[in-house]
């Protein structure tokens, strides 16, 4: 039976489709925009067609999920996307939201399921997932960025080792499958098949960890544990995974992707009274916007979690919070840590604000993950800036680089990064354009991340630079008044 596609294939994804699309287990290891999302939703349309599999499963980050049903509608044939239900996760626990879920669990015919791996993390979600798939007559499972699974102690891991083999396909997508060390490859090979990795290797971590690790005795008082200081065998492990898995890399330089996020109450409440009424009220700090700029940028601060009482007046640093209203729930901020967990390497952090710097660093400082030595700012208010450059470019230990683009968008060079994450998006086109450029010139492979806010200015103020536009194209025109209208109601 021939397979139709919704959209055609770009050029190299049309073979890997034809080659690996009938894989029980298998993992397309390809770069940011290659076409991951595409292949999978015409892997999922082609069983469906072939009745072999009556149920699909996504699980892809928090701030990625929500792309997902788009992607489905851009790629699948209109004939499939009539014969399928969809279900968006919502953490929900309306009589209404209990009901679909329910619903989907009873359904005879064609679900796709798409949740974001932190639902794993709760009982409510788990116990959903594995009840969807035991549902089904065959299920396609698919993790999306895959490698923020590698932590097989976690309770996401531990859910999907539980899920998988109730799955007649399961896949892995990621461009970063060993992020940061070989034994990153145990949890994603266990969930395809422990197989893979054959009969000790492929079921019990300590065991996988002892053949392929050097492992050296650590003493901390009167406990003692092992510490992995070195790698072997690695060659036998590549000749085991390599049959189950294919690659592909970006023709391009540079790949873009998007991390949604959302407001709190709070923040939803500030947004709407600042593009209704043009005034915000903290105790006894009255805000105003008489100009449509002015709004803009309150707009903005409010979607990054704070707002300036008055306007800077000298340094403003995270020490001095006295002229800054911080919002108490802030899901931007838990995003970006969540982030920073699934992705490897070196990464440029860039904020607008130094308010935003601020909130970022002592988010890192309290991190038993990363810690206080995990990074630099780079700020007006910074001395000692070519020591900061220095550190980051040199010191292992430094992985983040935290900067305002009005302080380092210009001569900076910043080699060993890998990623670049938009904390705040940015009108100011010039200044996005030479924050990338601080790693084109060493021509290595960047991923640039932008957080989004949902319903927010910063989704038009994305599309206008992605179309090169100016801001002030969507700020002074038709676009915005449409985008009040909408969020107003």
């Amino acid at each position: 039976m021939r397979h139709v596609y919704g959209t055609k294939p770009r050029k190299g994804q049309g073979p890997p489709f034809l080659k690996y699309r009938n894989k029980a287990f298998h993992g397309h290891l390809w770069d940011v925009d290659t076409g991951k999302t595409w292949i999978t939703v015409n892997e999922i349309a082609w069983h469906f067609s072939q009745g072999t599999i009556n149920g699909a499963l996504i699980i892809a980050p928090k701030g990625m999920y929500h792309q997902w049903p788009d992607e489905w509608e851009k790629h699948a044939t209109q004939h499939i996307q009539e014969n399928t239900f969809g279900y968006l996760w919502e953490n929900k626990r309306t009589q209404k939201n209990i009901k679909i879920q329910r619903h989907v669990c009873k359904m005879k015919g064609q679900v796709i399921v798409i949740m974001n791996a932190e639902a794993l993390s709760s009982i409510k979600g788990r116990t959903f997932a594995e009840k969807f798939v035991k549902s089904r007559q065959g299920c396609y499972m698919a993790l999306d960025e895959s490698s923020m699974f590698r932590n097989h102690k976690s309770k996401r891991t531990k859910a999907v080792l539980k899920i998988g083999p109730w799955c007649r396909f399961r896949r892995l997508l990621t461009g970063t499958f060993i992020a940061n060390s070989p034994l990153d490859a145990f949890p994603q090979m266990k969930f395809l098949s422990p197989s893979i990795l054959g009969p000790n290797h492929g079921s019990n971590y300590f065991v996988f960890r002892q053949h392929y690790a050097v492992l050296k005795p650590m003493h901390v008082g009167q406990r003692v544990f092992d510490t992995v200081v070195g790698y072997r065998n690695l060659e036998e492990l590549q000749k085991k995974i390599a049959p189950y898995v294919d690659y592909m890399e970006a023709n391009k330089d540079i790949g873009y992707k998007v991390w949604e996020t959302e407001l709190s109450k709070e923040q939803w409440q500030a947004y709407l009274n600042m593009t209704t009424s043009f005034v915000l009220e903290f105790k006894d700090n009255l805000l105003t916007a008489p100009m449509r700029l002015q709004q803009d940028q309150i707009l903005r601060q409010i979607s990054a979690g704070f707002v300036y009482l008055q306007n800077e007046d000298g340094p403003l640093t995270r020490r001095d919070a006295r002229n800054v209203h911080m919002f108490k729930d802030n899901a931007r901020i838990n995003d970006l840590m969540e982030l920073l967990s699934i992705i490897d390497g070196k990464v440029i952090i860039w904020a607008d604000y130094r308010a935003s710097i601020g909130m970022i660093a002592d988010k890192l400082d309290m991190s038993l993950e990363h810690g206080k030595t995990s990074y630099v700012t780079y700020t007006g208010g910074d001395s000692d800036k070519k020591e900061r450059q220095r550190r980051f470019n040199e010191d292992k230990d430094c992985r983040f680089f935290l900067a305002t683009p009005q302080t380092g968008k210009f001569g900076l060079n910043l080699f060993p990064a890998l990623h670049m994450v938009f904390y705040t998006t940015s009108y100011d086109y010039e200044a996005r354009v030479q924050c990338e450029g601080r790693m084109r010139e060493r021509n290595k492979k960047l991923v640039v991340w932008d957080i989004v806010a949902r319903g927010t200015l910063e989704e038009k103020i994305r599309k206008a630079l992605i179309k090169k536009d100016k801001m002030s194209s969507v700020v002074l025109g038709k676009e915005w008044t449409e985008w009040l209208i909408e969020l107003v109601g």
